[in-house]
């Protein structure tokens, strides 16, 4: 089943124990209400926090024309959808690191090229892992708890439930990709 903003709404909703909405962008409860004010920021903070797979972007990028005032050579504008900068470099082979930093929406190094590896705003939630989906509820859930049952212990739960599904999400989503080569030395093979 494809998850949607309504349903990954409805598991916050739900761990709180609200009434469960049928469209959270047309319903009019405080529940639905809660969840729109607070979806956005908390989709985008959920990306933050880890290197999610689904949400990763490549990008060559060209400076931008004009260069720092001092300390950089060049900057270079971010894409709009850059969430949080995961790694920068002069190859795109990503295996010489530069110095860099980010200042507002620009990347200051002393190259003519840069390429970068970022955590993307992913708005699709067809695009999301299971595991995000119920990280990003729990986010939620945490977010609204206070609002929706005016009990900070209740916040507190949900802030413990944001915890345990961002660390198994992200335990699961950091298992994927290739495995790293091994080194095999071949001294220690010729002395056998």
């Amino acid at each position: 089943m494809a998850l949607s903003k309504t349903m990954i709404c409805n598991m916050a909703i739900g761990w709180l124990g609200g009434t469960l909405v049928t469209s959270v962008e047309n319903d009019a409860s405080p529940e639905a209400a809660l969840c729109r004010t607070n979806y956005d920021v908390c989709r985008d903070a959920v990306l933050e926090e880890r290197n999610w797979s689904f949400a990763i972007v490549r990008k060559a990028l060209a400076p931008s024309g004009t260069p720092p005032d001092f300390g950089f050579t060049n900057q270079f504008t971010l894409p709009a959808d850059c969430v949080r900068v995961v790694d920068v470099s002069t190859n795109p082979t990503f295996n010489r690191g530069i110095d860099w930093e980010k200042e507002g929406n620009q990347l200051l190094a002393d190259t003519t090229v840069l390429y970068i590896k970022y955590v993307g705003q992913v708005e699709d939630e067809t695009k999301f892992s299971d595991g995000f989906a119920q990280a990003f509820a729990a986010r939620i859930a945490m977010e609204i708890a206070l609002p929706l049952t005016n009990s900070p212990e209740f916040q507190q739960q949900m802030q413990q439930l944001y915890a345990v599904k961002l660390e198994r999400a992200g335990t699961l989503d950091g298992m994927q990709g290739t495995n790293k080569p091994t080194m095999k030395s071949s001294r220690l093979l010729d002395v056998r």
